[in-house]
């Protein structure tokens, strides 16, 4: 099918269960009201895992490129949550149903096209870093997350496009404890390439 390519889309789902809390839920419903009344999204989805997730996104308004894909809920350093199941590196293998599906969703992208994880750490650390850059180059578009633990203000804004290297240092948004364990770090308004939860586009060059 021929994408129509002067009628983009931009699309936001969400982690429809109380698996992170009712508060959270509630915080992302809330987000997807107020994109949809200043018309910043045209399709919201709440979803309950990364199957009816990734199934949405292959097959609503079909002939329409998408733009934009926000994703609101849990993260992990490498790892994008909903209702307790990941989409993470593994997801990405050919022994993965997930990378069927994400490859249906490629067939409507471009290079200009933008998957942006709004949730915790997601491109924290190597392992951040990795996924965000091998997901760039199965979609063949730009992928978008944090370092920080989001919150109104959302921290450690990158991207990654196709067959480039991360940019940004592993230890961001993270603190390394005298045990050697991680600890995530909260955004502050003066983090490094800090937004607040309503800004609907990436600043040029993040």
């Amino acid at each position: 099918m021929k994408l129509i390519v002067n009628n983009d889309l931009d699309v936001m789902i969400y982690d429809a269960s109380d698996w992170a809390g009712k508060e959270l839920r509630f915080s992302w419903v809330t987000g997807g009201l107020f994109y949809r009344l200043f018309k910043s999204i045209d399709e919201v989805r709440g979803c309950f895992d990364w199957t009816e997730a990734l199934r949405f996104l292959s097959s609503v308004q079909k002939g329409r490129k998408i733009k934009t894909v926000q994703f609101w809920g849990h993260g992990t350093p490498g790892h994008v949550w909903i209702n307790g199941r990941t989409l993470s590196i593994r997801s990405l293998l050919a022994s993965s149903y997930h990378r069927e599906l994400l490859l249906k969703l490629k067939d409507r992208l471009d290079s200009d096209s933008v998957i942006w994880f709004r949730a915790c750490n997601v491109a924290a650390t190597s392992e951040g870093q990795l996924f965000m850059q091998s997901l760039a180059n199965l979609l063949g578009c730009r992928i978008a997350a944090h370092t920080f633990i989001v919150h109104p203000w959302q921290g450690g804004l990158h991207t990654i496009g196709p067959g480039e290297e991360p940019d940004w240092p592993i230890d961001e948004g993270v603190r390394v404890k005298k045990d050697g364990s991680l600890e995530m770090l909260w955004t502050k308004p003066w983090s490094p390439n800090t937004v607040f939860c309503l800004t609907s586009e990436i600043p040029e060059g993040w």
